[in-house]
């Protein structure tokens, strides 16, 4: 419970709310950037 509480409180100053939207970003440009590829399969060799 310690562990949970921890990260409730990191949340709420902020330091973890930064990373995961980093990380959303981060997974929506890869998945359209595989959606993009996989429309355009000759520009998979770069």
């Amino acid at each position: 419970m310690s562990v949970i509480n921890q990260i409730d409180s990191a949340i709420e100053r902020g330091v973890l709310t930064e990373i995961s939207v980093q990380k959303a970003i981060g997974t929506a440009f890869t998945i359209g950037l595989a959606l993009r590829m996989s429309e355009y399969p000759e520009h998979l060799v770069l």
